[in-house]
Order: structure tokens, then C-alpha cells, then sequence
């Protein structure tokens, strides 16, 4: 009867035991899951990312301006084209500077200090009774840039402009003068340009806007289209 019992139990015994060896080999698969391979595999691009924040940091801001002309340089000639000896009255007209401002009745005033035999003629512009809105206009066409540089050293708060007109302007405040007053230099070549103007009685323009636009005016008289 014992024999009989054991040769039954061997069989069992046997089953289960591989019933329990396949149990363990499915629990040793499971020990991965798909969850904890994701989760190391998105790790890489969150680290790649780093980089980008810095590569789209703005780059710094230049001050010069660029400066937009209704003259064309290629249209002008290298060198003032009006005869030596020439006054300012010969290169503008109150009409040309009306047309800048948008005022009328402007009058024409030879400066004291012009010179145009000397190549150093200079012209106001104003209303025609109060000679605190004139605008002054000053070219040297001799030793222009040896002048321009020295002048810059009696403006303030300047501004420059950069323009296929023009190797050099500037815009700011004039110095050593008891009021306001704003100056434009210009340099083309060995000439330089001054134009200057009291604030208050053209306070409708902004002053940078304002000196580009009379230096446009004043070089496309001097060098005329060809």
C-alpha cells in the first residue's frame, strides 16, 4: 500500500514542481516593464534641450542708426558742383528749406562770419520778422575734416547716422551757447556741413529726423543729380 502511494505522489510532485519553475521564469521577465525603459529613455532629450536657452539670447544692440534718403549717392557727383566762389543763396532757396519744414514766407540772411571766396559760405533761413527761428546752414569746403572733428568736441548728447550720403553725421546739442540749440555735422569727403536751429520754434520734428533731413536737402544741392 505504501509503494503503491508513492509511485502515485511522483508524477505530482513532478508537475508541480515544473508548474513552479515556470511561475519563477515568468516573475524574473516581468522584472523590466515597459514603464521604468521609458522613463530612461526620455532623459537624453530633456539634457539636449540645455544648450537651445542659451542660443537664443538676443544679440546687443548697435547705437548708430540707419538713416533713410530720398537722394540717391549714385545719382551724385563726388565734388560740389557749383562754381568756387560760391554763397549759400546759390545752393538753397526758402522754397527748398519750406519744403523740409512745411512752413512758408521763410527769408533769406547772409551770416557775418560767411566767407565764400575762402570756400566757407554760410546762410540763415528764418520767418522773415524773428531771427530766433532761423536755420543756419555753414558748409567748409576746405580742411572740411580737420573742422568736422574739431566741432565735434562742442556737441552733447549726440546721435550719428549712418548713410551712403554722408561718411560721417552727427545730431545733438550744441555747447557753449547761453540756449538751446541743436547742431548737425556733416562730413562728405573733405567737406563738412553745419546745420543748426533752435528746438523751440521746430518742436513738431524730432531733432535727429530733422538734421538728416536738411543734410539730405543741403548735399543734393552741392552735388546735384548728374
Amino acid at each position: 500500500m505504501r509503494s503503491r502511494t508513492s509511485r502515485f505522489f511522483r508524477p505530482v510532485a513532478t508537475a508541480a514542481a515544473l508548474l513552479l519553475l515556470v511561475a519563477m521564469m515568468v516573475g524574473c521577465g516581468d522584472s523590466s516593464s515597459p514603464e521604468t525603459s521609458a522613463t530612461t529613455a526620455q532623459a537624453p532629450s530633456t539634457t539636449a534641450q540645455a544648450p537651445s536657452t542659451t542660443s537664443t539670447a538676443p544679440a546687443e544692440e548697435t547705437t548708430t542708426t540707419e538713416g533713410s534718403s530720398i537722394t540717391r549717392a549714385e545719382d551724385l557727383s563726388d565734388t560740389i558742383v557749383l562754381p568756387d566762389g560760391w554763397t549759400m543763396e546759390d545752393a538753397l532757396t526758402p522754397a527748398d528749406v519750406e519744403t523740409v519744414v512745411g512752413k512758408t514766407g521763410l527769408k533769406y540772411w547772409t551770416e557775418p562770419d560767411s566767407s565764400a571766396s575762402s570756400g566757407k559760405p554760410a546762410g540763415s533761413f528764418y520767418d522773415g520778422t524773428d531771427m530766433e527761428t532761423k536755420i543756419l546752414f555753414k558748409v567748409i569746403a576746405k580742411g572740411g575734416q580737420a573742422e568736422y572733428e574739431r566741432l565735434t568736441g562742442f556737441v552733447e548728447n549726440a546721435e550719428e547716422v549712418a548713410a551712403d550720403l554722408w561718411d560721417k553725421l552727427i545730431v545733438g546739442d550744441a555747447t557753449l551757447v547761453t540756449y538751446a540749440l541743436n547742431r548737425t555735422l556733416v562730413l562728405r569727403g573733405d567737406v563738412c556741413m553745419v546745420i543748426e536751429w533752435r528746438p523751440e520754434h521746430y518742436s513738431e520734428f524730432d531733432r535727429l529726423d530733422l538734421g538728416c533731413r536738411l543734410a539730405d536737402m543741403l548735399i543734393a544741392k552741392l552735388y546735384k543729380a548728374k
